[in-house]
């Protein structure tokens, strides 16, 4: 399962990628299960129910909804979204505020969603979370580490992959 999930992310994120347009302002997701303390964070819309999507059974749905959630003017642009451990979306547009790790490796060419992301992954009931900044580059962390990255870079608002 632990195999379908990456495959099904990295799917995900080729998706909101390929769709996605020049307001693109990067999107994070977390996948927790029943043992996730959901006291670091809250939410930017707090009357906002998520739609219900699978990540295998819902793949368009959830790819046109994380690019309409991830333009640049949308007031949840910059929050995490969650998914549980059937891999369903149970919370959108969230502040997510991890305990930083002093023994993490960090990256000065990133931000704070891949920051929150790699603390966040090593966090008890958070089996994975992906992140695609806002230049297209892609990473899934799991147990702080980076379990799959893909980086991109733009010209003339092309995006290249690179090698």
């Amino acid at each position: 399962m632990q195999d379908d999930i990456i495959v099904g992310l990295i799917e995900i994120s080729d998706g909101i990628i390929k769709n996605a347009n020049e307001k693109f302002s990067g999107l994070a997701l977390a996948l927790v299960n029943n043992k996730f303390d959901d006291s670091c964070i809250v939410s930017l819309r707090p009357d906002f129910i998520a739609p219900n999507y699978n990540l295998f059974a819902d793949k368009d749905l959830l790819i046109n909804f994380f690019v309409k959630e991830s333009e640049l003017g949308n007031v949840v642009h910059d929050g995490f979204h969650f998914m549980n451990s059937d891999c369903n979306l149970i919370l959108s547009g969230q502040y997510f505020v991890p305990k930083p790790n002093k023994t993490a490796e960090l990256n000065a060419y990133c931000g704070i969603r891949y920051h929150s992301g790699l603390f966040g992954s090593l966090m008890e009931g958070v089996d994975y979370i992906l992140t695609i900044s806002s230049n297209r580059s892609v990473y899934i962390f799991e147990n702080g580490e980076i379990v799959y990255k893909r980086l991109y870079k733009m010209n003339n608002q092309k995006r290249e992959e690179e090698k």
